[in-house]
């Protein structure tokens, strides 16, 4: 009977049941805020390499060849190297990064506008957070519905500048109009569509 009267530890059981659920709550908190941080990061990555793009330069293809190699010098270097790959985050290599440069080539079909615009154009790449994919005492294993991993598609849209060889076309093009205006009325001046002094000031 002495012994049943003891109460001593009695919260013991209720104390730890309490300390690991508030632990496991703080890991859950902990990985998302720091997924937030990693989706800035990446959110930055995807924005310097899209203004790479963006900049006029010899032609379309070119600037996406910028637009890779910006993207793959960040993911490389120093803190950003260290973010994705201590297994928690990991994201598109440079290959793998979808780069959209207009012409019919943009996001219309993935973020659908009521107005469709042809400057829905940009670099995109995936996020996945290794982080979130946590088993906690008590609560389990999280994970996505599918399966497949939390992940997230972060995405830059800015308008490109028409390229050298796109504004110098532009101009071809530009000249054979003027001579169609009106019939023949200015066919006087073509000389098999030749140019004396082309020029272009990247405002086509």
């Amino acid at each position: 009977m002495r012994h049943l009267n003891n109460q001593s530890g009695f919260l013991t059981s209720d104390f730890l049941f309490a300390l690991t659920l508030s632990l496991s709550m703080s890991a859950v908190v902990f990985g998302i805020c720091y997924s937030l941080v990693a989706f800035q990061a990446t959110q930055y990555v995807v924005f310097s390499a899209s203004r790479a793009q963006s900049a006029g330069d010899v032609s379309p293809e070119t600037q996406a060849q910028l637009a890779r190699a910006k993207y793959n010098s960040l993911i490389s270097s120093g803190a950003l190297n260290i973010l994705y790959n201590n297994g928690w985050f990991e994201v598109s290599n440079a290959a793998a990064v979808d780069i959209r440069s207009g012409n019919g080539s943009n996001f219309n079909n993935e973020y659908p506008d009521p107005v469709p615009r042809a400057i829905n154009q940009g670099v995109r790449t995936t996020l996945f957070a290794r982080l979130l994919e946590l088993r906690l005492p008590f609560v389990g294993r999280i994970e996505s519905e599918d399966g497949d991993g939390f992940s997230v598609r972060v995405v830059s849209m800015l308008i490109r500048e028409p390229s050298m060889e796109e504004c110098v076309q532009f101009s071809k093009d530009r000249v054979q109009a003027i001579w169609s205006l009106r019939g023949t009325q200015w066919s006087t001046f073509n000389r098999n569509g030749a140019i004396d002094t082309p020029w272009e000031d990247n405002g086509c």
